[in-house]
């Protein structure tokens, strides 16, 4: 499906209120339409937000003995707090002249069997604005991000679209798996989150369209380390992130394995300028900052920064969905997708999970400058980087290096190994 692309940005409106904003599409940089719209930061507001983060991080119910009928349960569906929330946001944002250039794109993209690329554009001066979950717009039939003929994703003001050169060697992907033994922070299953990544790119590595290195420890120094030795594509964290006065942080680990507060500041310097295409923060605030600090956070930071592609959560995932939307969004990639289209899937994947709580579609974020900037295409791997066990698994491809853990997490990869 071919896509063509639309820019909709958010800037303060000229107007005195202060809870005045100016909606704009444009094309080719060029307003070619817009509205202004009233959007208080009032207790309602805050209620609805407090009442959609609460259900999309919780695990879902229990099934009932008795199914609701269809008439019940569509009557349920219309008082869900996301759904409230997305129809609240699109009818402010998405009316007036923008309105009906906007529905006009999207009949003209359906006539046409191709799809809509949307990039949401947020001005610096509108931080509380930017700060929603934009993802769950929605117009009169469904959310927007649920449809196939409609990708979204973010990038912050002043960041230019980019077009990337083709990728000339295999990807190459880190993964920190940060779980430092801390009684002041949440415990992470580490041994679990090593194989939620394992079983994503399993099949990647068997095809030799990956290859990744897990950081032995989550300290600062043995990241940098990584990084100074090797050139990475994917960077993929998984742990905790904090806000303290507004500022975000990464949970890193110290030497004695005790938790190392990391700022944003320090981390996008860390990552950029190596080469990286894309990032993925599976932290439960790495997409998050306050109302009043939201270009501070990590992910538009990494964008800021240069990297094209940056995918973080604006809420925890549950570990049986994080397994499914992971492996769909890097089965995706190495099969050459761009970006959000490898998002989209894995959006659809999680929606129509039946161990999900049908709200945390909307939890991954994208902030993208170029959608093709992991594409391998057709490349072939370096024969170095693989060996070949044609006697014992012929369809086997087996990495001299590349999956490195804590001894005390290795069993997984113990028993991957004694299969070979």
């Amino acid at each position: 499906m071919e896509y063509s692309s639309l820019d909709f940005q958010i800037t303060r409106s000229p107007e005195a209120s202060p809870y005045i904003y100016r909606a704009s599409i444009l094309e080719d940089g060029n307003v070619v339409a817009s509205n202004d719209f009233e959007l208080r930061q009032d207790l309602k507001l805050s209620q609805m937000l407090k009442s959609i983060e609460k259900k999309v991080t919780e695990s879902p119910e229990e099934p009932k003995k008795h199914k609701e009928n269809a008439e019940a349960q569509e009557e349920k569906d219309r008082e869900e707090p996301h759904i409230e929330f997305g129809k609240m946001l699109y009818s402010k944002a998405f009316s007036g002249q923008l309105g009906e250039y906007f529905n006009k794109s999207i009949k003209e993209v359906q006539d046409n069997g191709s799809g809509l690329r949307i990039s949401l554009r947020f001005g610096e001066d509108v931080p509380e604005i930017s700060a929603l979950p934009w993802e769950y717009l929605y117009d009169d039939e469904d959310f927007l991000i649920r449809r196939r003929n409609i990708l979204i994703s973010r990038l912050p003001a002043g960041v230019k679209k980019k077009k990337l050169e083709p990728l000339d060697s295999v990807l190459r992907m880190l993964v920190i798996i940060s779980g430092p033994d801390d009684p002041r922070i949440s415990p992470l299953n580490t041994e679990k989150e090593q194989e939620i990544i394992l079983e994503a790119v399993d099949k990647l590595q068997r095809d030799q369209k990956i290859k990744v290195d897990f950081t032995e420890d989550a300290t600062f120094e043995n990241v940098e380390g990584y990084l100074n030795e090797q050139d990475y594509h994917i960077i993929h964290f998984t742990g905790h992130g904090i806000s303290i006065d507004g500022k975000g942080h990464l949970v890193f680990e110290n030497e004695d394995q005790k938790a190392r507060l990391i700022d944003n500041k320090t981390l996008s310097d860390l990552f950029s300028e190596r080469g990286i295409r894309l990032v993925m923060l599976s932290s439960c605030e790495s997409a998050k900052g306050s109302n009043k600090e939201a270009f501070d956070d990590l992910a538009s930071m990494l964008s800021k920064k240069g990297i094209p592609a940056v995918v973080a959560m604006q809420y925890s995932v549950l570990d049986d969905v994080a397994i499914k939307f992971a492996y769909n969004f890097y089965r995706a990639i190495a099969s050459g997708k761009p970006v959000d289209l490898a998002l989209k899937e894995a959006r659809l994947v999680m929606k129509n999970l039946e161990n999900g709580n049908g709200l945390d579609f909307a939890t991954p974020v994208l902030y993208l400058s170029d959608c093709d900037c992991v594409n391998v295409g057709n490349l072939k791997p370096e024969p170095s980087e693989f060996v070949f066990k044609p006697m014992m698994m012929p369809d086997l491809q087996v990495m001299e290096k590349g999956f490195v853990a804590r001894k005390k997490n290795s069993d997984f990869l113990k028993k991957v190994s004694s299969q070979m």
